[in-house]
């Protein structure tokens, strides 16, 4: 009996796999979190360590993406680094610190370092996040309650205002706080002058996505590549909007994959990807107003000592019509002006 492994079908010429030489095909997807599980607890009963049954459900659940390989790694790595450390015994803190410097092998090249946003570092925009949160956080902490009620999670989610008022700020606040394997794609990345290739990068986000659910894509200036059809003279966009469309709402299922996108030019974008099983919530971001950039301030002087006629609640109110990053670039402006009056002080009392 021959057998034969291949990590990419797709190159393998038709003619190996008809009857008579290959006969079957058999695909071996990412585990999921039942496999990961049992994955987890052999690899660590090879090891000494102080994690119990109801942690290392946690981890699995956690590590969604990891292939077998990865796990193996992790645990290998884990114990390594809990040796370093003179640890007798591999432990929980150990193995999550490790997780977090880990990236899965099916979307290593996909994955970015998103840099640590808080929600507590966005001034203003408290109904935004509460959507936010709603509609990526909720469906996987409750998913019973979900279920109960017969309710189906948003597919997409799409976040629209004018520039600077933090709409890719509260992406990267989203993965952060949620934890979730995060890849962000910027639209004119994909476009490719060869026929086909534009729908096939497009197409290999999807599929890694949904290995290593629950996930989430994020498209920045999706306006880039989801313009009306046929308002372009080339078709590369069309087509991309086209497999665009498919793979939202398509034939394949996209179960634990959402879909977060941001633009400044709504007006553009074509109608067939705003309706409901697509974008299903349309969030506004709108230019803050007095509290929000009262809070935008508070949050740019926190590590700047400030003088006793510094009224923020002044500042705050002559900045009608800012956006959020115009206001925050009051405060590093005030502060490389302060810095700049600092220095030409000393420069006198030493000419002095």
């Amino acid at each position: 009996t021959l057998i034969g492994t291949t990590s990419n079908l797709t190159k393998v010429d038709l003619a190996f796999r008809r009857g008579g030489r290959f006969d079957f095909d058999i695909r071996m997807d990412a585990p999921d979190e039942g496999t990961r599980l049992e994955l987890f607890k052999h690899y660590l009963a090879a090891v000494p360590n102080e994690i119990g049954d109801a942690d290392i459900l946690a981890v699995s659940r956690a590590t969604s993406g990891f292939v077998t390989s990865d796990i193996a790694q992790l645990v290998r790595n884990a114990t390594l680094r809990a040796v370093s450390e003179g640890e007798q015994k591999l432990k929980l803190r150990t193995l999550e610190a490790q997780i977090l410097e880990s990236r899965p092998l099916t979307i290593q090249e996909l994955l970015v370092q998103v840099p640590k946003v808080l929600w507590s570092e966005i001034g203003g925009n408290d109904s935004v996040k509460f959507s936010i949160r709603q509609c990526v956080e909720w469906p996987l902490k409750f998913p019973e309650k979900f279920e109960m009620l017969g309710l189906k999670p948003p597919s997409g989610i799409l976040l629209y205002g004018p520039p600077g008022c933090s709409k890719t700020m509260i992406a990267k606040a989203l993965a952060t706080e949620s934890g979730l394997n995060f890849l962000a794609i910027k639209g004119p990345e994909l476009f490719s002058k060869y026929v086909g290739d534009t729908e096939k990068a497009i197409r290999d986000i999807f599929r890694k996505a949904r290995l290593s659910a629950p996930s989430i894509i994020f498209f920045d200036e999706i306006d880039a590549m989801a313009t009306q059809r046929g308002a372009d003279d080339t078709s590369v966009s069309d087509r991309a909007l086209c497999q665009l469309l498919n793979e939202m709402d398509g034939v394949e299922a996209r179960a634990k994959v959402i879909v977060v996108a941001a633009t400044n030019r709504l007006d553009i974008i074509d109608s067939a990807l705003l309706r409901p099983g697509r974008f299903d919530r349309l969030i506004e971001v709108p230019l803050p107003d007095l509290p929000a950039r009262r809070q935008i301030l508070e949050i740019g002087f926190c590590k700047m000592p400030l003088a006793d006629d510094v009224d923020l609640d002044q500042v705050a109110a002559a900045g009608e019509g800012l956006s959020g990053a115009e206001t925050a670039l009051i405060c590093r402006e005030a502060g490389l002006k302060a810095l700049s009056l600092d220095n030409r002080i000393e420069k006198l009392e030493t000419k002095e």
